[in-house]
């Protein structure tokens, strides 16, 4: 019974660290694309101005 409740535990340990490490990889992942990824952002919306700009000359 008690090796059961070991396995138990490092297993839930396990679970713990591979959640404090998802998180870290989400803080980190929104980190990057509200600091360092504001280009892709700019980006995105140059072509969507572009894209609604040449709509409106096609016309």
């Amino acid at each position: 019974m008690g090796a059961t409740d070991d396995t138990v535990l490092e297993g839930q340990e396990v679970l713990d660290q591979f959640r404090a490490q998802n998180k870290a990889y989400l803080r980190d992942g929104l980190d990057y694309l509200l600091n360092d990824g504001r280009w892709i952002f700019a980006l995105i919306a140059g072509a969507l101005g572009f894209l609604a700009l040449w709509s409106k000359w096609s016309d």
